[in-house]
């Protein structure tokens, strides 16, 4: 997938870090710095992420990273367990081809 972790970026006067995203045009002989990215996967954990206040927190996140054209695909935490690879592999074609700007993978 050619995904990249832990990467910091600007949103507006914010600056967030995302958990996975995807580079637009990578040549993996250069540097991450400066890349254009067109999808950021987020991983949820349920002890964080199941607050009201926190899916509003997120929501804004959200549509920040939207606004700026970047597709967010949120992820269970569960999912990225090894016996989950296989229906994960399966969605996450489906998240990418979803004409919404925030996607959320159900487990």
């Amino acid at each position: 997938m050619g995904l990249v972790q832990n990467v910091c970026l600007p949103f507006g006067s914010w600056t967030f870090q995302l958990d996975f995203v995807h580079p637009i045009d990578v040549d993996w002989r250069e540097s991450i710095v400066g890349l254009t990215y067109d999808v950021n996967y987020e991983v949820d954990g349920n002890h964080y992420h199941g607050s009201d206040i926190q899916h509003g927190k997120d929501m804004w996140k959200d549509g920040l990273k939207n606004a700026q054209g970047l597709k967010v695909v949120h992820i269970p935490a569960i999912l990225t367990e090894r016996k989950w690879w296989r229906y994960l592999d399966a969605q996450l074609p489906k998240a990418l081809l979803s004409p919404s700007p925030t996607v959320y993978v159900v487990a």
